[in-house]
């Protein structure tokens, strides 16, 4: 990662996943340049790709993300 790129996207908050109503869950999310291949690590078990088209696959905040990047065309459909 390139620190120096490194940029605050925003923070986006929804229902949690599986959890009783109420329960919420809140991602803050950034961007930065990168080299090299991303590899999973700790607690990651493999890494995917999604375009919006699949947003149905991802959980609610996520959608939520999804959307907000779709809009900015930062997302591909």
């Amino acid at each position: 990662m390139a620190p120096e790129s490194l940029k605050l996207i925003g923070t986006f908050q929804a229902q949690a996943h599986g959890q009783p109503k109420g329960a919420e869950v809140r991602m803050t999310c950034y961007a930065a340049d990168y080299q090299g291949e991303l590899q999973p690590a700790a607690e990651i078990a493999e890494i995917n790709w999604f375009s919006h088209s699949q947003v149905q696959k991802v959980d609610s905040v996520d959608q939520i993300i999804f959307g907000w990047l779709y809009e900015r065309e930062l997302l591909a459909e």
